[in-house]
């Protein structure tokens, strides 16, 4: 599946915001994710 990642060198003190609007519907899940430049670790929301 395509997706988007976006980097911030700050993402670490906006997670409680994001994490906020997200709401209790979604949980914050560590992926690996493919790109042209190799495999690289990030954040997504799943259905909880």
């Amino acid at each position: 599946m395509a997706v988007q990642v976006l980097e911030s060198e700050a993402l670490e003190t906006h997670w409680p915001r994001l994490d906020a609007f997200e709401g209790a519907g979604y949980r914050r899940v560590s992926v690996t994710v493919e790109t042209g430049a190799g495999p690289f670790e990030a954040w997504i929301y799943a259905l909880a």
